[in-house]
């Protein structure tokens, strides 16, 4: 099966069109990045990385994609564009997998969880305590576990599970991690630029 491919406009390479990030832009809105992919007008795009996106803004690179002069936005913006709508799509995510019953939460069930090898991917709060850290650490190790901190406080969590607080969250099904681990690793890169939070 053929997947669509698309060039970055910083690097240049050619990749699958799920492993980018599309620009959209159109005299509304200016240029946007558009995670869902569902904003108007034309559209470029580039890799996962700052500094393709550094590349991307040099020149005249922009206005050859959109073909005509348009004005060119600050990383800053487009870094903050990106994070908040990383966060909403993050946040949106682990709410379906709790409502699916693949996201499993609070200490008793979650710990019996990674005993049995059932969870594919544990995602912890930045807060999380260091002892129950080290506990779950010591799991996922003995089971080959995945692991992943959330830009997320137990509170912000558990409000965005419509909990009390949280300090981690099971992942069991193997469809969401990939996409979770994916949009973490953008933030990871981009929070150099803007630092946040759910």
């Amino acid at each position: 099966m053929m997947y669509p491919q698309r060039t970055c406009i910083g690097c240049r390479q050619t990749r699958t069109k799920s492993e980018l990030i599309r620009w959209s832009w159109s005299p509304s809105l200016g240029v946007k990045i558009d995670l869902e992919g569902r904003l108007p007008g034309r559209g470029g795009y580039t890799c996962l990385s700052l500094s393709c996106w550094e590349q991307a803004l040099k020149g005249h690179r922009l206005n050859r994609v959109f073909r005509k002069p348009i004005p060119i936005p600050s990383l800053d913006e487009l870094a903050e564009q990106f994070l908040h709508q990383s966060h909403r799509k993050i946040g949106s995510l682990l709410r379906a997998a709790q409502e699916a019953g693949q996201g499993i939460s609070g200490k008793k069930v979650l710990s019996e969880q990674l005993k049995a090898g059932q969870v594919r991917l544990l995602l912890m709060a930045r807060d999380i305590a260091e002892d129950l850290k080290g506990q779950y650490l010591d799991l996922c190790r003995k089971e080959g576990i995945r692991v992943r901190f959330l830009p997320a406080s137990k509170r912000e969590l558990g409000t965005l599970l419509g909990d009390g607080w949280r300090s981690a969250l099971g992942i069991l099904g193997p469809h969401l991690p990939p996409k979770i681990e994916g949009i973490l690793e953008g933030i990871k890169n981009f929070t150099v630029k803007m630092p946040g939070s759910f």
